[in-house]
């Protein structure tokens, strides 16, 4: 088992460790090495492999050696993820390439959504089927995410203080955040910036090349809030698709009640979101929209195509289901031109939907509450299941 641990409380510098700073160092400067004798360039992605083969020939302990070993050959051209620290699970066609959350330098350190357990791309046959979504490199941004991308409470934390108050408040996946004097009127913002008093303690270990689990710790004496969240992604059997499961544990002395969802960032290869693609789920639901959908969106209660070319505006639908009405619901994407299907299948009954959507990426969004009493641990997951489409139908 490969085991790496931070522990924010013990950081120096930009959160890094002293063995962590070390261990770069000594990493930076035997890949260049081996860079400057073999004339490769000194791109983070190669230096990623590097790291292994120069710790071999050099006998440095493996108790260093960190879980991300991705490929070259896995990466479809030159993508945002590939050129950050990452975790790479792989098994017959389909290829997860999952964000490391360990390093200043991480693929995202924005305040939205949670940074363990992020598929940020998954490829199948080769092509990507969830995709990146940003483009702008900046990683403290809140939507420089992709692919599963998860979020906690979108629309403020149960323990967001009231107005007028400027107090402390947990944000699953993220930590402990705090509103400034000038935010103190102001309702919670999921693209606000809140300073940060604590982060999570992270444990990331992997036994086998088809599943990784991240384990995150966070415990406020103070306030009385704390969870541990443990989050296992795993490629099934079959090779046919994944799962991320998870394990929510209240630490804090009251009750823990949050919303969770994932967006679900869906593209197929390099195909824009057009007449190419479908969405469909097996609930009637009745869905409305914030702006008047593009005319060449065609929307049912149980669906969602394009007549043709690409969605030009963005789309943005959302269903408020109605009070205590939960659905066991399922999403699928079908693209018919790549001959694919993939299903979206949450564990747990749904209690809201939406589905967001513009010319690179189409969003499928199932809501699911989560209520925690104090000391025990709440279980659910989301499955991905990939199917030609002559197979599904």
């Amino acid at each position: 088992m490969r085991d790496r641990v931070w522990d924010p409380k013990k950081s120096t510098g930009k959160g890094r460790t002293k063995s962590w700073r070390t261990r770069t160092f000594v990493y930076k400067r035997l890949g260049k090495m081996i860079c400057k004798s073999m004339h490769f360039r000194h791109s983070m992605h190669r230096l990623s492999e590097l790291k292994s083969l120069a710790l071999i020939t050099f006998i440095v302990s493996a108790a260093l050696i960190p879980v991300s070993i991705a490929s070259a050959s896995a990466a479809p051209g030159p993508t945002l993820i590939a050129e950050r620290p990452h975790y790479v699970l792989e098994a017959g066609d389909l290829t997860l390439f999952i964000v490391d959350p360990l390093t200043p330098d991480s693929y995202y350190t924005g305040q939205r959504f949670a940074s363990s357990a992020m598929v940020a791309q998954a490829l199948w046959k080769g092509q990507p089927i969830l995709a990146e979504w940003t483009e702008n490199g900046i990683t403290s941004t809140h939507d420089h995410v992709g692919g599963t991308a998860e979020e906690f409470d979108i629309n403020g934390p149960a323990s967001f203080p009231a107005e007028s108050s400027d107090g402390p408040f947990l944000k699953i996946g993220v930590g402990l955040l705090r509103k400034s004097p000038e935010q103190a009127q102001e309702p919670y913002r999921f693209f606000q910036i809140y300073e940060r008093i604590a982060s999570p303690a992270f444990r990331i270990h992997q036994t086998n090349p088809r599943e990784i689990i991240f384990e995150e710790n966070l415990n406020d004496s103070l306030t009385g809030l704390g969870y541990t969240l443990k989050s296992t992604v795993s490629i099934h059997e079959d090779s046919q698709g994944f799962t991320i499961h998870r394990e929510l544990t209240n630490l804090g002395r009251e009750t823990l009640r949050t919303e969770h969802y994932s967006h679900n960032f869906l593209r197929v290869g390099d195909r824009p979101i057009g007449s190419d693609y479908r969405v469909e789920w097996n609930q009637a639901i009745p869905l409305e929209s914030e702006k008047t959908p593009d005319e060449a969106t065609q929307l049912t209660p149980t669906s969602l195509s394009f007549e043709q070319g690409v969605i030009e505006n963005g789309i943005y639908f959302f269903s408020e289901l109605e009070k205590n009405l939960q659905l066991e619901m399922y999403f699928a994407l079908e693209v018919k031109d790549a001959g694919l299907r993939l299903e979206i299948k949450p564990s747990r009954p749904v209690t809201r939907v939406a589905i967001w959507g513009g010319p690179k990426v189409i969003c499928p969004e199932p809501f699911v509450l989560i209520e925690v009493q104090p000391g025990e641990t709440e279980k659910w997951s989301t499955g991905y299941e990939l199917k030609d489409v002559a197979q599904a139908n």
